[in-house]
């Protein structure tokens, strides 16, 4: 392979837009004997990450055993959150319900009351009406 298109795999290498064969050339190529001199200062890069593929972890990782109880105290939040907030939206809704209601009764006290005016103001002009037949038709006696 020339240096030209090293080079350019490279750049693109460093610009982060190689694919996974021509970073495989790469590695390839810089574990040569025979690399040119301005290469040189890539090729411990590309020789770690090649011999990187190969490490292992000497010792094993032990996880933690998953204890139910922990699991018990998330659940018990959980329920517990969720029923304060349902208590909530009920209150919420049993106090839209109850201004409702009040709102209801309000209109139909106010009905009332304007159909009590209107009796009212019959029976005041009936009242006049009866007064004012009684001077007619009942002279008084002089």
């Amino acid at each position: 392979m020339d240096w030209d298109n090293i080079e350019k795999l490279l750049e693109k290498y460093f610009d982060a837009e190689t694919t996974v064969d021509e970073e495989m050339l790469l590695k390839k190529y810089f574990s040569q004997p025979d690399i040119p001199d301005h290469l040189k200062q890539y090729t411990p890069l590309f020789v770690y990450l090649k011999t990187a593929n190969n490490e292992q972890a000497q010792k094993s990782v032990q996880l933690p055993k998953r204890n139910w109880k922990n699991w018990l105290s998330v659940a018990a939040g959980l329920l517990l959150f969720f029923s304060v907030f349902n208590m909530l939206e009920k209150q919420k809704r049993e106090k839209e319900q109850a201004l409702a209601a009040y709102n209801e009764t309000v209109r139909a006290l106010d009905m009332i009351a304007s159909n009590l005016n209107k009796g009212n103001q019959a029976i005041y002009e009936l009242k006049t009406f009866s007064k004012t037949k009684n001077k007619i038709f009942n002279p008084v006696n002089k």
